[in-house]
Formats: C-alpha cells, sequence, structure tokens
C-alpha cells in the first residue's frame, strides 16, 4: 500500500483540513500487520494506546466502515515508526507500526501524528528553549524514508530533516507554552550518530535542564492542547469499561462517550434527572436536553432525548458505544447515570 508521506515531524497542525471532523478517525488493520490477530483484543498495544488517547481528550478511534473515506491503516513499512500529520486530503493513510515500535508509548506518540501534532521541537519559538545540535545528528541517504528503492548494505537515511523548524502556516502552538514534558518531544539522543552525543538539549537557563522524550502517558500539555484543537467540550469525559457512572451538578453543557469492550452493547440507567419539565414538545426543545446517541459522536442515531419531569430511564445501545451530550440553561441541576457492558444480543 502507498499511503505514506515522508514526515518531518506538540505543535499542532495549522492547516485546518487536516483536522478529523469531530475527532472521529476510523482505522483498519493491514495483513501484514504483525499485531493483527490480537489487535481486537483490549489488552493489545494500540487498543491500550487509542483507549489512552480518548480516556483524556474527546478523540475517537472507531473500526473502519465501508462509507469511510478517511481512515488510518495500521502496517508495517520501510520507515519503521512513522505517521501522516493529520488527516489525508485523498483517502485512507498508514500508520507504521514496524519493529520495536509495538510499545505503548511510541504508538502513543505515532497516534499524536495522526490527530494532527508536529514534534514539539519544530514549534517556531523552540530556539528559546532548546539547542539542536546538527553536527551530531545522524548523516546518510538523503531519500524518502519510504522509497522503494534499498539502500545499501550498511547504509543509513539522513535523519536532519526531523530537526527542521516549521514555518507559520505549518504550526499552531494555541496559545500554549513549550511543553518538554510532551510525548511528542525527542530526547536528548534521538536519531544522534553516535552513543552519548546529544541531539537536541533544553537550555541551560532553566537551571537543572528539564527531561525530555518522555515515552510513558501524555503530558497535561498534550490533553489540554489535543482539547483545544478539537474543541472538546467544556466538561463531560470518555468512560471506559465493564462498568462505571457519571455525575452532574451544575449548569453546564457536557458531552460523554462512554465505550464497552468489543461485542458488548451498553446498557445505561438514568437514575436521576432533575430538570423541571420542558415548556416545549421535548423533541422541538433545543436549549435544555440530554440526548443520548447510538455511536460515538454527536452525528450518531438518537436512542432518546429527555427533556425533564423524568425520574429514570433505561438504554440500551446496539454496538459498544454510546455518546450522551447535555445543554442547558438552567443555574442548577442534577444528573447520575451507572451503565455496565453486556454481551450483545443484537
Amino acid at each position: 500500500m502507498a499511503h505514506f508521506f515522508r514526515r518531518r515531524i506538540r505543535a499542532a497542525t495549522a492547516r485546518k483540513e487536516r483536522i478529523w471532523p469531530d475527532g472521529v478517525i476510523p482505522y483498519e488493520i493491514s495483513t501484514n500487520f504483525s499485531g493483527n490477530s490480537t489487535f481486537r483484543n483490549s489488552c493489545s498495544t494500540p487498543q491500550r494506546a487509542m483507549r489512552h488517547w480518548e480516556n483524556h481528550t474527546c478523540i475517537s478511534f472507531i473500526p473502519r466502515q465501508s462509507h469511510h473515506q478517511h481512515y488510518i491503516v495500521f502496517t508495517v513499512d520501510k520507515c519503521g515508526c512513522c505517521s501522516y500529520v493529520g488527516r489525508k486530503s485523498d483517502g485512507p493513510q498508514a500508520i507504521s507500526i514496524g519493529k520495536n515500535c509495538d510499545k505503548f508509548g511510541i504508538v502513543v506518540h505515532e497516534l499524536g501524528h495522526v490527530i494532527g501534532f508536529w514534534h514539539e521541537h519544530t514549534r517556531l519559538d523552540r530556539d528559546q528553549y532548546v539547542d539542536i545540535f546538527y553536527k551530531n545528528i545522524q548523516q546518510g541517504d538523503r531519500r524518502s524514508p519510504c522509497s522503494e528503492k534499498k539502500l545499501n548494505q550498511g547504509a543509513v537515511l539522513a535523519q536532519d530533516y526531523n530537526f527542521e523548524k516549521l514555518k507559520a502556516d505549518e504550526v499552531d502552538s494555541l496559545g500554549e507554552h513549550y511543553d518538554f514534558a510532551s510525548i511528542m518531544h525527542y530526547a536528548r539522543d534521538t536519531f544522534s550518530r553516535a552513543i552519548y552525543l546529544d541531539t537536541i538539549l533544553p537550555k541551560g537557563k532553566f537551571g537543572r535542564r528539564p527531561e525530555i522524550g518522555q515515552r510513558v502517558q501524555l503530558s497535561s500539555g498534550d490533553i489540554l492542547q489535543t482539547k483545544k484543537l478539537y474543541k472538546c467540550a467544556a466538561c463531560g469525559a470518555t468512560l471506559v469499561g465493564e462498568f462505571g457512572e457519571l455525575r452532574l451538578d451544575g449548569g453546564i453543557s457536557c458531552q460523554w462517550r462512554i465505550i464497552a469492550s468489543f461485542g458488548e452493547s451498553v446498557v445505561l440507567n438514568i437514575s436521576t434527572f432533575s430538570w423541571p419539565p420542558p415548556k416545549r414538545d421535548c423533541a422541538s426543545e433545543r436549549n435544555n436536553y440530554l440526548v443520548v446517541r447510538d455511536g460515538h459522536f454527536a452525528g450518531s442515531p438518537i436512542l432518546d432525548k429527555l427533556c425533564g419531569g423524568v425520574v429514570s430511564r433505561t438504554i440500551f445501545s446496539t454496538g459498544n458505544r454510546l455518546f450522551i451530550q447535555t445543554q442547558t440553561s438552567y443555574p442548577l441541576y442534577s444528573i447520575f447515570a451507572q451503565y455496565i457492558g453486556m454481551r450483545s444480543t443484537f
């Protein structure tokens, strides 16, 4: 498959056409992907990495269906660990999880590129925070990492392009400070031409030099910038697991995403809904409501809409996801609901 683009790869893309609509990213698995047989296992590395993004942001990863024209393909390519930044304009795109790339933090990092993030050190203001030592960067063949032409034995690819600073029309920091802790930041010796040589180093003016290059989890800056980039709701959460609850007190508009295991449906039991009865028919109410959708985003089919005066309600999904949205102008209200994932019988 020729879905790869040369990557210069948290500096967010400044090109709005690269943003995934509604934060929904369909995916499929290539037949050459080594983890294909266990991919649907919720404990597989790619699944855990996708859930990590979903748990902390409003991004949703869903299995690709026939009507999806834009989607990512988990595969293995010559480039090793690589991905296009943001959404391509012309169909499927690959995310390569090659040899030694199938580590949780690395997959989270590559998914960051899919979502729309460049490497943090490519920001326009990076020279205020880090020094780049080009003489220490791996030199070699300058062809594309995805070139079909084989390298000569023992030859390596030049990597200095990965340290280029981006242009203003390519990157947007969204008003956020430089994040040394970002999972999108390189380590000190990334693509070094020799052991113990630094290629990138935080400036000494910060006293003790900050650690960089962590591949453990999203930083608070990664999470905040993703929420800004995708205009996530001010409150709510993604709830993943066999059971759980959602609770809210106060007049705020929120969104929740509930994800059960593959093959399960979600059973939602709303036990508290303390809004006054609507002044009009609930179907036409636009200002004060709770809507439950059968799927992953605001465009999924409506299962139920509540507008007040309801004591309790039990709602069943047809798949393993529910999307819940509240919209209200009431200063005070209370919602409490519990959910459980059950083996689907549909």
